[in-house]
């Protein structure tokens, strides 16, 4: 019994993975609501929680990503008011928080447009429901603003198939909550030469033999404009390069990975083998550090293997350039930065 004038204590347990921004920024804006809420406590699960059964009898609701069946079976069995927050399959009984995926299509293409890009494209999941809306809402207001939105829908993933059906399923939330894959956050780092390229005076310019190295000087015989898609392929400006690398290095271990001391893994992508090297120039000056700290695994690269070995394997490098080594198929778990 609850004495007059006491407000009874609501436990909430939230099971959602944190792994990804989506899960992170979801906690925290369930914590900041429930703070304004006397009366409510909140407890994050751990997966083992479903597995074992255990600690689950402490609350009196749940606030969960239910991904399968078995999730849904166990949750059931507490007889405690769920809210689910998959935004997958409708299941009876259960509270739902969806999403306004009109809003997030509207609101993405607002984003675009006002920030000057001119051409578009939308990349989902077919036959998807929160994909769909998306894509049909980005793709009519861009058409509105008087541009093209293109539409790319990905290859249909591996998969075993016996008489047309699928035998074999892994998504890619379970290999997330599994520990298999990992979540990500997308952080842009954009420069005006990168959006719309630059302009180049008649002045001497630096030559650079692309099989050799060699470098000369050479009179320009007119102003030259150049376009992004020429960077860094048959322009080379290093101060844009230097902007990039500067960026990363003050946002990595502040906004990105706010309490870490050493910088995560990381791989940067090069466009050639020659843009690979000032990337790596530009990286050592601006860290601070030697050799050994950023390093090359490229094919042209001496003893790429051994290179990786150490990349996958000791404390240095922290930073690897490649531009065709490391590629799909390839682990290195320690990643966590990759940087295009």
């Amino acid at each position: 019994m609850v004495e007059s004038g006491m407000t009874r204590n609501v436990r909430i347990g939230v099971l959602v993975e944190r792994q990804r921004a989506y899960g992170r920024r979801f906690c925290e804006g369930v914590a900041s609501f429930a703070g304004d809420c006397p009366g409510i406590s909140l407890g994050m699960l751990e997966w083992c929680s479903l597995n074992t059964h255990r600690g689950l009898s402490g609350y009196d609701a749940f606030i969960v990503r239910v991904l399968d069946d078995r999730m849904e079976q166990v949750l059931r069995r507490t007889h405690k008011p769920v809210v689910d927050v998959f935004h997958g399959k409708k299941r009876s009984g259960f509270g739902v928080a969806d999403i306004d995926n009109v809003a997030i299509g509207n609101l993405a293409a607002e984003h675009f447009i006002s920030h000057g890009f001119r051409e578009f494209a939308y990349c989902g999941y077919e036959g998807i429901n929160f994909s769909d809306v998306r894509r049909t809402t980005f793709a009519m207001a861009v058409e509105q603003a008087g541009h093209v939105c293109h539409v790319f829908t990905p290859r249909k993933r591996d998969a075993d198939y016996f008489n047309e059906n699928v035998v074999s399923e892994y998504p890619r939330e379970q290999a997330i909550i599994d520990g298999v894959n990992v979540g990500e956050d997308i952080y842009l780092i954009e420069t005006e030469i990168t959006k719309n390229g630059a302009h180049i005076m008649k002045q001497m310019i630096e030559h650079r033999d692309r099989l050799t190295r060699e470098k000369r000087w050479q009179q320009l015989d007119e102003d030259i404009d150049y376009k992004p898609t020429r960077l860094d392929r048959d322009i080379v400006n290093k101060s844009q390069i230097r902007t990039i690398i500067k960026t990363f290095k003050e946002k990595v271990c502040t906004e990105l990975f706010p309490r870490r001391k050493e910088v995560p893994k990381t791989l940067i992508f090069a466009k050639t083998d020659s843009h690979a090297d000032d990337i790596i120039q530009i990286v050592r000056e601006e860290f601070g550090e030697g050799n050994d700290f950023c390093k090359k695994i490229t094919y042209n690269a001496e003893n790429p293997e051994s290179v990786l070995s150490s990349f996958r394997n000791d404390f240095n490098p922290r930073i690897a350039v490649t531009v065709d080594m490391i590629a799909t198929g390839t682990d290195v778990k320690p990643i966590e930065c990759l940087l295009f």
